[in-house]
């Protein structure tokens, strides 16, 4: 579960039924700056980003967007699985692509754009084509790891 705020690609309206909001994304980061402090040694006072800074660690709200960037980059790798590899394949007027183009979601619904499918689709889109064509997955883990940290913000906004 997740989800990841603040830009204009991704949909901000809230739902009657979400299942991870802004206040759960926020009350997790609570609980991991308890564990950063812990690891770090640093006191109460000390802020997020120093912190994470510290730690070399990324915030729950850059974990959520690492895990579902991570999960669309080996499914386009490996092709599996087949139901969600279907749904995220490049597509234009219905048609697949056999270039690396930008992954299209019909989200017509609401509650669509708050799933997975929705979130994954955008976030993919927001990554430079010279890391989505990396071929190793640790070098691919690696550059978005950098990228998260420069792109998404640690707090949903």
């Amino acid at each position: 579960y997740g989800n990841v705020w603040g830009y204009e690609t991704m949909d901000e309206n809230s739902r009657h039924f979400s299942a991870f909001t802004v206040q759960d994304c926020r009350r997790l980061q609570v609980l991991q700056n308890k564990v950063l402090r812990l690891k770090t040694g640093l006191n109460f006072e000390t802020p997020t980003l120093t912190l994470l800074k510290t730690a070399n660690d990324m915030s729950v709200h850059q974990l959520i967007a690492y895990k579902t960037i991570l999960t669309v980059h080996k499914t386009m790798q490996t092709k599996k699985p087949s139901y969600i590899y279907n749904k995220l394949k490049p597509k234009q007027n219905g048609r697949p692509l056999r270039n690396d183009a930008n992954l299209d979601i019909q989200a017509e619904l609401t509650i669509t754009r708050g799933g997975f499918m929705y979130r994954a689709s955008k976030l993919y889109n927001m990554i430079p084509n010279h890391i989505k064509n990396e071929q190793k997955y640790n070098t691919f883990k690696t550059k978005i790891k950098t990228w998260i940290k420069q792109n998404i913000s640690v707090r949903p906004k």
